[in-house]
C-alpha cells in the first residue's frame, strides 16, 4: 500500500488479494476498500509478528459513511489478528489497519489477506504420537470442524500406508453423529515407525477438496507400531 492512509484514499482490491503494506509513521492506518454482498462471509488475516514485523496489527472493517462496524486486535496466543464478519448489506466497505500501541516505522510492514469465505471443512487429530503393537487395534478420533455449515459426505483416509499396515477409510457425514468425529481403525502385521499422513476429502463443485489432519499445534503426526 502506498498512499493509502485515510478512508477517501482508500486502495480499491477484487478478492481474494494479498496486500502488502507498511504503518510508516506513529498513529498512521492504511485503508483497502472493497464489494461485498449481503450476507458473505469474509476473512481479513494479518501476517506481521510471525514474519518479524514488530507491527501489534489491529483491523477494522468501516463501512461507506465511516462507521465502524467491527474491530479486532490478535486473541489468545494468536500474534496476528483474523476477523471473521458478514455484510450487513450490498455495497463498498473498507478493511483498515494500523498499530494497537499508535507506533509505526519501516520496519512495520505487513501482508493482509483479504477473502470471501466458502463452507469448507478441515481435520485434527489430539496427539502427534500414535502407537500400538503388532496385531493390536488402534483407534485414531479425528475431529471435524464444517465451517459455515459445510454439508458434503467428508472421506477420513490414511494415505502412504505400508502394506503391513491396513486402515479402511471412514466417512463423516452432516446431520449424523459423525459429523464432527469419526475413528478410524488401524492395525500392522509388522512393526513400523514413520509419519501418519491423514486426510479429509469431499467433493465440491465437480472438484475432489482435500485437506491434511494433523494437531491443533500443527505438528506432524507420528505412528509406531512394536513388534
Amino acid at each position: 500500500i502506498g498512499a493509502h492512509t485515510t478512508r477517501e484514499q482508500a486502495l480499491p482490491v477484487d478478492l481474494p488479494v494479498y496486500v502488502s503494506g507498511t504503518i510508516a509513521e506513529a498513529k498512521q492506518a492504511n485503508f483497502v476498500s472493497f464489494s461485498a454482498r449481503s450476507g458473505a462471509n469474509y476473512r481479513f488475516r494479518v501476517l506481521a509478528r510471525d514474519c518479524g514485523s514488530p507491527l501489534d496489527a489491529t483491523l477494522a472493517v468501516l463501512d461507506a459513511d465511516g462507521k465502524q462496524l467491527v474491530q479486532m486486535d490478535d486473541v489468545g496466543q494468536d500474534r496476528d489478528p483474523v476477523l471473521a464478519w458478514k455484510a450487513p448489506a450490498d455495497g463498498q466497505f473498507v478493511v483498515s489497519i494500523s498499530d494497537f500501541h499508535h507506533q509505526g516505522g519501516e520496519r512495520f510492514a505487513y501482508l493482509l489477506q483479504l477473502e470471501e469465505r466458502k463452507p469448507d471443512f478441515s481435520a485434527n487429530v489430539a496427539s502427534d504420537l500414535l502407537t500400538t503393537s503388532v496385531g493390536k487395534e488402534l483407534e485414531i478420533v479425528v475431529n471435524v470442524a464444517r465451517e459455515l455449515d459445510y454439508t458434503g459426505i467428508i472421506r477420513v483416509s490414511i494415505e502412504g500406508l505400508p502394506s503391513s499396515v491396513s486402515c479402511p477409510a471412514v466417512e463423516s457425514t452432516h446431520g449424523t453423529d459423525s459429523a464432527a468425529k469419526v475413528t478410524l481403525k488401524l492395525t500392522g502385521s509388522e512393526p513400523f515407525q514413520g509419519p501418519l499422513n491423514i486426510v479429509a476429502s469431499s467433493d465440491v463443485e465437480a472438484t475432489t477438496r482435500t485437506r491434511q489432519a494433523g494437531t491443533s499445534d500443527h505438528k506432524p503426526i507420528w505412528l509406531s507400531i512394536t513388534p
